[in-house]
């Protein structure tokens, strides 16, 4: 919070990160800022790495351009089938209460279908969200 007397005044614990980012409890926020003042004031530096030859294990892909084109379109895919999915759901309730189970059979399977097409769009969103970060699917 911005306000330091009222968190002096509410809080019975304050959470306090020094400079390595390890979180440490505090009584209050004066006790957080000597322990700032007493802190080294020295940057950490990072971990050296080797250098080898070799070249690395794992490579980062990048997603092809009709990848990026599939990616930036496919929320909007997934908007209209689940749009799909709410027609279906309110026009089989409308049968159901008709009693016209020939037409709530048909249209029970095409909820069915089109259910199954929102999950496949969620998993290939899913699977080049993963590609584009470099993380594996």
């Amino acid at each position: 919070t911005h306000d330091r007397f009222m968190l002096d005044r509410l809080s019975t614990v304050v959470l306090g990160f020094d400079r390595e980012q390890r979180g440490r409890l505090y009584a209050d926020y004066r006790q957080w800022l000597a322990a700032q003042a007493e802190a080294p004031s020295q940057q950490p530096t990072p971990p050296a790495t080797k250098k080898t030859g070799a070249t690395p294990a794992t490579k980062v892909a990048k997603l092809s351009y009709q990848q990026q084109r599939e990616l930036s379109q496919i929320e909007d895919r997934i908007a209209e089938a689940e749009a799909a999915v709410t027609r279906l759901h309110e026009s089989l309730a409308a049968a159901a209460a008709r009693g016209d189970y020939k037409r709530l059979a048909a249209e029970g399977a095409e909820l069915e279908a089109a259910t199954a097409a929102v999950d496949a769009l969620y998993r290939r969103w899913e699977a080049l969200e993963a590609l584009r970060s470099g993380k594996q699917a």
